[in-house]
């Protein structure tokens, strides 16, 4: 059943639409794959700069016991 402004669209840009369509799907499926990549390289760059400002802490000249203690404690909870 066709609405009466739908038998106004010529067939071919109706064909056109369709083609259009029918290529939603697949392309839809590469996108979400790209952007799981692209998320995942996202938080293997956050955690390397986590990590890399957590070495540069660990790497300090030792002060006091307590303090070698807490650094300790970082390092093993990380």
């Amino acid at each position: 059943m066709t609405s009466p402004a739908a038998q106004n669209v010529s067939p071919e840009q109706l064909d056109n639409m369709a083609q259009r369509l029918e290529a939603v799907g697949p392309s839809a499926a590469r996108r979400r794959i790209q952007l799981k990549f692209l998320e995942h390289k996202c938080c293997l760059i956050a955690f390397l700069h986590l990590t890399e400002t957590k070495l540069r802490g660990w790497t300090v000249k030792y002060g006091r016991e307590e303090k070698v203690q807490q650094l300790l404690e970082q390092y093993r909870n990380f």
